[in-house]
């Protein structure tokens, strides 16, 4: 079987796998579908097949959920909804598989508190890819191990995608039923649950469809059958599907709630090989992703849109000039009304074909020659604007001095010293330019991707701490037996486990307000005048900014 999405003309190429008899079914989201008469290929050919106007109307009813997989008497209103989300599950497969879209994806990472609270944020990765992305684990493996797993001593949740929805495996394991939204009643959702007796770890939930369009816009689904230790509400996630100018579909953002866990290792007392999990937070991984295209291509699909609200269009020529009326080649011109950034040619102008009638906003810059904001109106009745506007020069002001070499840079007399163990190679060292990259995240969150430190809690935070305690008894700090890291700040003791209060809380220092940090995790990397018997558990140093 071959299959494909229709071009913005409704056109598409198949290949047939070797010469014979076929037959083609077309399948559109909101309408009936058609099939073709059965036809010969032996050459390339050309069938066309003439899609019904009709469109199918979605159920206005609300179905209470029952004991059964299809709630009795609404069997082909279910039947029904489900052939329109998979045609939306379909089509956005291909799409991934294809690789038909390039996507911008960007990629974050936020840690929460049981209580929902932020406890920071971090975009993972920027990039640019074709296909998915974000890939679920494979239908067969989803339903025989469940879609929580524990791998390599650590539990390892997985979310349903387009591929693991359109599998039989999927439809085995799962009841399918009527749902409605009473905050969103332009939404019309098929629940999907467990069959009864399954016991594997599972996820139930509701893909929701527009009830004018039939278009298929998120999935929204929960975890259930979780293992007791990692039992947390909430543990769940949401993907957003969004369908193309050219008819495409993508995901367009997604996340992924799991349990942030922590494995406490055995104690000298306790039986051998044990260990425990407990759930200390929540772990929500996703991202977003945008169709890439170049300011031509998104003027298209702009303009596409509007054709279909206004049948009067016009063309629009905007010519740039200088002061002895030469052409200015390489000008930006920004449109508002159509979103997009146009550039020049080498005749200095733009041309904007098909527009619909109307005013519009833009805005010129030129290297040399003052911005300037202008506005345009495409009038009915008028089929081409043909303007040329005057721009006046600027002048550009340059650099009066050209210094050869590079003045030293200077130092205070504490980044002195910051230097020269950082020269040494012992320890971990955080710059001002890493400290302040919003990127990294806060200076608990540095510390433990960066340094590689142990976060305990401890009160409403998180404090420094070497797990295995080298200094005797604990202190009783924070109701642990960890042994918390000595803090400095700007060369003074700023906190040690013998003083009377429990240790800092590091999530409540700005980066933005320090120079520099030092994290020295045992007394073999510590410098001489920072250690001694109280830090023996690790040294920390923050010097705060110098200017």
């Amino acid at each position: 079987m071959t299959q494909g999405l229709t071009n913005e003309a409704g056109r598409l190429v198949l290949g047939a796998p070797l010469p014979g008899r076929f037959r083609l079914r077309a399948d559109r989201i909101g309408h009936p579908g058609v099939s073709s008469d059965v036809f010969t290929v032996g050459d390339t050919i050309t069938v066309t097949l003439m899609m019904p106007l009709a469109r199918i109307d979605l159920p206005q009813l609300t179905v209470l959920a029952s004991t059964q997989c299809v709630s009795r008497g609404h069997g082909e209103q279910t039947a029904g909804l489900w052939d329109e989300i998979r045609k939306a599950l379909l089509a956005s497969d291909i799409t991934a598989t294809t690789e038909a879209v390039e996507l911008s994806v960007r990629r974050f990472r936020q840690s929460r508190t049981l209580t929902g609270a932020l406890e920071w944020d971090s975009t993972i990765t920027e990039q640019r890819i074709r296909g998915s992305p974000f890939f679920a684990a494979d239908p067969r493996s989803l339903s025989s191990e469940g879609y929580i797993r524990q791998i390599e001593g650590r539990w390892n949740f997985f979310g349903p995608d387009a591929r693991s929805l359109l599998s039989d495996d999927f439809l085995v394991d799962h009841c399918l039923e009527m749902a409605a939204s009473p905050n969103e009643p332009s939404l019309v959702g098929l629940g999907f649950r467990p069959v009864p007796g399954r016991k594997l770890p599972e996820v139930r939930g509701v893909l929701w469809v527009d009830r004018a369009s039939a278009e298929l816009r998120r999935l929204d689904f929960e975890f259930v059958n979780v293992p007791p230790a990692l039992a947390a509400p909430g543990l769940g996630g949401r993907v957003e599907f969004e369908r193309l100018q050219s008819g495409a579909w993508i995901i367009r953002d997604w996340y992924l709630r799991s349990p942030e866990q922590v494995v406490l290792q055995p104690r000298w007392q306790e039986l051998p090989g044990r260990t425990r999990t407990v759930v200390v937070g929540y772990l929500d991984e996703g991202g977003v992703a945008r169709a890439i295209g170049n300011p031509t291509l998104r003027l298209t699909e702009v303009a596409a849109r509007l054709r279909e609200e206004t049948v009067e269009m016009s063309d629009l020529v905007l010519r740039l000039i200088s002061p002895q009326g030469r052409p200015i080649a390489g000008a930006t011109v920004l449109v508002a009304e159509l979103d997009s950034s146009l550039t020049t040619g080498a005749d200095g102008a733009i041309r904007l074909p098909d527009i619909p009638v109307g005013r519009l906003r833009a805005r010129v810059l030129a290297v040399g020659y003052h911005p300037l904001g202008i506005g345009l109106e495409l009038r009915s009745g008028r089929r081409l604007l043909d303007t040329t506007i005057g721009l006046r020069r600027a002048a550009q002001p340059l650099d009066s001095i050209v210094v050869a070499g590079r003045a030293a840079e200077f130092r205070a007399g504490k980044m002195e010293d910051f230097e020269r163990r950082r020269a040494l190679g012992f320890g971990k060292f955080l710059t001002r330019a890493e400290l302040h990259d919003p990127l990294r995240g806060g200076l608990d969150l540095q510390f433990r991707r960066f340094a590689r430190i142990k976060l305990v809690p401890c009160g409403l935070g998180y404090a420094a701490a070497a797990w295995d305690r080298l200094a005797g008894p604990s202190g009783g700090h924070c109701k642990t037996d960890a042994c918390f890291m000595t803090v400095y700040l700007d060369g003074a003791l700023y906190w040690s486990d013998d003083m009377p209060v429990p240790p800092p809380d590091l999530s409540k220092f700005n980066p933005l307000t320090l120079e520099a940090a030092e994290v020295y995790r045992s007394p073999a990397e510590m410098p001489i005048e920072y250690g001694g018997t109280g830090s023996l558990c690790g040294v920390i140093l923050l010097w705060t900014r110098t200017g």
